[in-house]
């Protein structure tokens, strides 16, 4: 069973670069390169890693664009660019100002998915880079 959901999600979840979040009841991608709003996702691209989903190869490729597109000095955002129209095949997240919460914010409970994709990816310094952007502590001067 477990193969047959990853060669599903590697099949029908794959955008080139990184994973979609979903598709929407009537079809549509969400979180893919061609989209101009929420084109890519944190959680859906870190629990590929996690999962064992995306193969070695597949998942250093979506973390690559976790790094390009979330990162910030101060967390990995959410996902990006922010919804700025409400869609309600996506959603709630589409319903919230940019920038706020769900909605292209950096949340702290998402973050350490992405320190434990990159550590299992063997990355340990981008894992440290994503956590030290976070840490207060290792904001202050």
């Amino acid at each position: 069973m477990r193969r047959s959901v990853a060669a599903l999600c590697e099949q029908e979840l794959w955008d080139g670069d990184w994973c979609l979040r979903g598709i929407t009841a009537d079809g549509r991608k969400i979180g893919s390169h061609t989209d101009a709003e929420g084109r890519i996702h944190l959680e859906s691209n870190a629990w590929a890693v996690l999962s064992g989903a995306a193969g070695p190869e597949r998942g250093r490729k979506a973390m690559d664009a976790v790094d390009a597109y979330l990162y910030t000095d101060f967390g990995l955002r959410l996902n990006m660019p922010s919804y700025t129209k409400p869609d309600d095949g996506i959603g709630f997240i589409a319903r919230v100002y940019p920038g706020v919460k769900e909605n292209g914010s950096i949340f702290s409970h998402s973050n350490p998915w992405a320190w434990c994709a990159e550590a299992m990816l063997g990355r340990g310094s981008r894992a440290m880079k994503f956590y030290k952007a976070l840490c207060p502590a290792a904001q202050a001067k």
